[in-house]
């Protein structure tokens, strides 16, 4: 019995260490491929995306640029600097740079005199998210029941004595108050 690694895998083996990935060691008879992929070629295959990456198949998934977005790279892509510390992980989620760089724009920005102002945008940009956060979850607790059914089968009614346009007119009122506010800053 001859115990030993066949000629055909050795041979792919030398290919693969060359770096010719597409060459065959095999020869088959009766089928015909009909096209060839090469490097880099992107097509859809069964409902999948699939590519070519250092002569390996590889399935490209639909999260792909979601994964991209949130993976902190190993340096900083404006000063190169290596980022490793919690507060680079965090500045790179906000700002996609290092503390560093951060903290050299905020230097900038106060000797420019600009940081009022750019502090005053982003207060403005996170109130304006809130006011919109907070009109969503009225308008879905306003459609909502305002009535409960009580242990001993008594049924409540939360709305406070007052009816839906009531309700709705005093929200929209200080809705208008509020964004009155923001407009002035």
């Amino acid at each position: 019995m001859k115990k030993g690694i066949s000629e055909s895998k050795v041979q792919r083996m030398r290919n693969i260490v060359k770096g010719d990935y597409t060459k065959s060691v095999n020869t088959q008879v009766g089928y015909k491929k009909s096209d060839k992929k090469v490097e880099g070629d992107v097509w859809e295959e069964a409902g999948k995306t699939w590519t070519i990456k250092n002569g390996i198949k590889q399935n490209i998934s639909k999260m792909q640029s979601v994964r991209d977005l949130i993976k902190m790279p190993l340096t900083c892509p404006e000063c190169d600097k290596v980022m490793r510390g919690q507060f680079d992980r965090y500045h790179w989620k906000v700002d996609k740079k290092c503390l560093d760089c951060f903290t050299l724009e905020q230097k900038k920005s106060r000797a420019d005199g600009t940081y009022e102002k750019i502090q005053k945008e982003l207060f403005k940009k996170i109130k304006t998210s809130q006011i919109k956060d907070i009109t969503d979850e009225f308008e879905e607790w306003l459609d909502g029941n305002q009535t409960f059914v009580t242990e001993l089968g008594e049924v409540e009614d939360w709305s406070g004595g007052l009816n839906k346009a009531e309700l709705k007119a005093k929200f929209k009122k200080e809705l208008l108050d509020w964004k009155k506010h923001l407009s002035e800053m």
